[in-house]
Parts: C-alpha cells; structure tokens; sequence
C-alpha cells in the first residue's frame, strides 16, 4: 500500500509517473471544512469545548481560509502564538476583540510561492482583482488593468488553474479565501494601493 498526498495546485506528473498501473490508484478528494467542521477541529486542538468562543472563533476562522485544511491550521496556531487566544487555568479565550487576526507568515509563505509560478501579467491582473475586493468584476477588471478582453481572461484562467481564483458565475470570480487576497494586497505599498483605488472609482463613478 502506497499513499502519497498531492495539493490540488500541483501539476500531478509525480503521482502520474508512479510505476503503478492506472486501475490500481485511487484518488481521494478531499473538501474544505464548513464551519461546523472547522469548530470540531479547534475544539479537538484545544482537548475541550470553547463554549462561547468557539463559535465566533469559527466563524472567523472559516470566513478567512474558506475552510482550506492547511489554512484553518495555521490559522489556529496564529491566534495562539499571537497571543489573541490564550490559556488560562486550562481554559482556551480571546484577548482581545476577533476582528481581524492577520496573516500567519506560514500562509504567506504559500501564496507567495503561488504567485511565482504565474508569469507577470497574470500576476498584475490579480493585483488589481485584490484591491477591487473579494469579488471581482471582469467587466471593471478589464477597464481598470486598460488591457483586451482577452488577455485579461487569459490572465484570469491562469490565477484560476492556481487556485489564486475562482470563476463562480459568468462575468464573475472571487478569491477562494480571504486570506489569499489579504497576502496580495499587502504586497502593495500604501501609495501604489491608493492609487489603484482612485482608478477603481473613477472607473465605477463613470459607469452611473
């Protein structure tokens, strides 16, 4: 018996190449956690129920990572090594208010490595998408990046194949988990940012 893992982003000749016959490999998918899932998890790290806490610790776990497995755990841990949730007398709470818990450096770490593999312009296009929001426009992308139709949604089928976005309806993509879009907006400088926002309004004031 042989099990290996693989992320859905990788391209998959290393499982492919295996010397296994096809018909003997089972491929295992599995889904991202719903919040129900995502609150066992840190209930089951945390060796008892988080009682009031835990739902809201949920929540904003779920809503950041989208119920990504990996991020859910870096996130988990993040809190603790941040100091956001602590122990006291054996007991798991919050510090302070679980308005925003910022981006572990683990997770930052991965989209990084993501955007490297993307060529240039598909990673202008994305940054762009990041400060439009977590849903995206291809309509208002494609006036603000100034760019043919055609490259842009070259460009957005490409963030797609990396799992950067997802095409949700015709029209429309979005960021798979907050956090993805969090890590590249603040890639940018506050100035570059600022500036990009002006264009965006500009763009949407002219179309009323």
């Amino acid at each position: 018996l042989i099990i290996a893992t693989q992320r859905d982003t990788s391209a998959g000749e290393a499982i492919s190449n295996l010397p296994i016959p096809p018909q003997r490999v089972h491929r295992v998918e599995l889904a991202n956690f719903d919040e129900a899932t995502v609150l066992d998890f840190i209930e089951a790290a945390a060796g008892h129920s988080l009682q009031e806490i835990g739902p809201k610790l949920a929540l904003l776990i779920h809503r950041q990572s989208g119920g990504n497995a990996f991020f859910c755990r870096e996130l988990a841990l993040h809190l603790v090594d941040s100091g956001i949730v602590a122990q006291t007398d054996g007991r798991w709470s919050a510090t302070v208010a679980l308005d925003g818990i910022g981006v572990p450096d683990s997770i930052r770490r991965v989209v990084d490595d993501r955007l490297t593999r993307i060529p240039d312009t598909a990673r202008q296009t994305l940054l762009w998408a990041a400060v439009i929001g977590q849903d995206v426009d291809v309509a208002l992308l494609t006036r603000v990046v100034d760019a043919p139709e055609g490259a842009v949604l070259e460009a957005l089928e490409t963030c797609a194949a990396a799992r950067l976005l997802e095409e949700r309806s015709i029209d429309r993509f979005a960021f798979p988990h907050a956090l993805v879009r969090s890590t590249i907006s603040a890639s940018l400088s506050q100035t570059r940012r600022r500036s990009m926002h002006h264009r965006i309004a500009e763009e949407l004031l002219s179309q009323r």
